[in-house]
Formats: structure tokens, sequence, C-alpha cells
């Protein structure tokens, strides 16, 4: 069966049971997108192979509006963002409104950060990287090879039940370390 239309129009085919329809349509004024539809735009298909859900333009080979589950009863289930380079990035983006943060990997060292590290990235600046060896770094884009943890910059442990803290810092320029009790009164500086 062939659905022919001029080029300025939409070539719909109706599947309808009782009050039920889908249309299924293709103009060359939507660029031959293949759309889904009941009273809105469901799905839409590219020539380009991109495939959209709930909007009629996806942007990427995916591009849905809303939320997506990806559910599996039998075994463990992953969303697997894979690059055949070895010094190409490859991971997840997350954006509200302007601000955006990426969590990324890449398998050969292109910069600063190590080859294999997981690096968590906020506009331009790697704020947290966890190597290959199970260092973490934060404030900086690899940790001292061979430390656990290494932070750059003032930190603070909060212990005990209220306002106890130990604060690693350097107050008049010279490192240090502060002990506060459960009121919050500074008790200690080394």
């Amino acid at each position: 069966m062939i659905v022919k239309a001029d080029a300025d129009k939409d070539a719909v085919l109706q599947l309808a049971s009782g009050a039920a329809s889908w249309n299924m349509k293709m103009s060359q004024t939507a660029q031959s997108t293949l759309m889904f539809s009941q009273k809105a735009t469901v799905m839409a298909l590219t020539t380009e192979g991109h495939l959209g859900l709930g909007v009629t333009a996806p942007m990427e080979k995916i591009h849905a509006m809303g939320s997506m589950i990806l559910e599996q009863s039998e075994s463990p289930v992953y969303a697997t963002m894979k690059t055949k380079a070895e010094e190409r990035l490859a991971g997840i983006k997350i954006a509200s409104g302007t601000t955006e943060w990426r969590l990324e990997t890449q398998g050969a060292a292109n910069g600063p950060v190590l080859p294999g590290s997981l690096q968590l990235v906020g506009g331009d600046k790697t704020h947290m990287v966890v190597s290959k060896t199970g260092g973490v770094g934060i404030g900086l884009d690899a940790p001292l090879p061979g430390t656990s943890l290494h932070v750059k910059g003032a930190a603070m442990f909060d212990v005990g039940t209220e306002k106890g803290k130990i604060v690693l810092s350097t107050p008049s320029l010279n490192p240090g370390m502060s002990f506060f009790n459960n009121a919050g009164t500074r008790i200690v500086d080394i």
C-alpha cells in the first residue's frame, strides 16, 4: 500500500479501532520525519535515524521528553556510554537551566587527568577525580599517587553529636589542624 501526498502536504495513514486511533504521517515540510501520533506526536523518526519520544524534531540519536526507566527483572541493568577512541570522553551530562555537570572518563590521558580516571566536572572545572587505582582527589585533577584521599584546600570533618569538628586549613598562612568540641568551641590548634 502506498500513501502519497504532494510535497507541501502530509501523507497520513490512520489505524482506528472503535474510538481509538493512531496516525502515522510524513511530509517533506517536516524534513521527511516519520511521526506517530494520537492527539499529539508520541514518536518521531528522522531520515538521519534520530528517534524522538514526545518530540517532533529530535536533536540527538534518542531525544525523549520526560523521564526514562530502564528495567530488567532477571539481571543487572546498565546504561552504557561508550566511545571506541581512547582519547575521547564518555559519560553523562546533567543540566538544569544554565547549570551543567558531567560525570566522565577517558581511556587515554588528554590533559592533567590521569588515564582511566572518573571525573566530576562542573562547567569547565574538575572538582573530583577517582583514579583507576582507587585514589580520590578533591579540588584537583589527579590525586597524588599512593594516596587514598588527596584534598586541595581547607577540609572539615564533622564529628560528635553537635558542632564538633576537625578542620585542616592554613590559618595565618601556616598549615594546621583545629579541633572543636560539641558546643562549637575551638579547643586545640596544632
